[in-house]
């Protein structure tokens, strides 16, 4: 009976250890921190280091609140997320991470990498850079979304738009959705597109099948 009961402590103890190994926010440095002990928040400044489950966040202050599931960075914000399909990268001002919900905000000065470490065949884009002003990608839906400023660059291919949305799960691309009243232009340097430049009012790409659909004021330079 003794056994079993002591075979029951060490089975609970092994599932706490599990569940304790699976937050999303592993652990965080910093130069130095201020600890409310009233809200359980804590803040972080200088040189901060945060190691979450699938990468880090480097940045210059930050805040976490554990209790509501909310980390906040601030300054010089270096993001990675990394996985055995995906590998991102993402640098701006602002970071606002709702981890309950596995989203998360970027503001201000956005440059971003998203690079398909499982490739498939044929396709002519595996890697994309992007730049705007705001910036949010929900790890659970495997969506990201660029607005302001937008700039895709398909290694050297580039969307200039509005809105863009890229579902990395499908890998299609979503340009000015619901924003028809903007134009947006294409512009190529790969020859198998066979096309220099266009542009439109809304496209979807999909990067599987290398397939540009078109809408509104569309006009093509070969």
């Amino acid at each position: 009976m003794l056994l079993q009961h002591n075979k029951l402590i060490f089975f609970v103890l092994f599932l706490s250890l599990v569940f304790a190994q699976e937050k999303e926010i592993k652990k965080i440095v910093a130069d130095y921190t201020e600890f409310d002990r009233r809200n359980n928040v804590v803040r972080f400044f200088g040189n901060v280091k945060i190691e979450h489950i699938n990468g880090w966040i480097t940045c210059d202050k930050a805040v976490y609140d554990e209790k509501n599931g909310k980390l906040n960075c601030a300054t010089n914000v270096f993001f990675v997320y990394t996985s055995t399909t995906e590998y991102i990268e993402v640098r701006s001002v602002i970071l606002e991470y709702d981890i309950n919900q596995k989203l998360l905000n970027f503001v201000k000065n956005v440059s971003a990498v998203y690079n398909a470490l499982k490739k498939e065949q044929d396709v002519l884009f595996d890697k994309i850079s992007l730049t705007s002003e705001n910036f949010v990608i929900n790890l659970d839906t495997k969506n990201i979304i660029a607005k302001d400023n937008v700039i895709v660059d398909f290694q050297g291919n580039k969307i200039f738009c509005c809105v863009a949305k890229y579902d990395y799960k499908e890998n299609i691309f979503k340009i000015n959705d619901e924003v028809e009243k903007n134009q947006l232009r294409f512009e190529f340097v790969k020859e198998e597109w066979k096309i220099k430049y266009c542009q439109a009012n809304t496209a979807v790409v999909n990067i599987n099948e290398n397939k540009i659909l078109l809408k509104g004021k569309v006009e093509m330079v070969f």
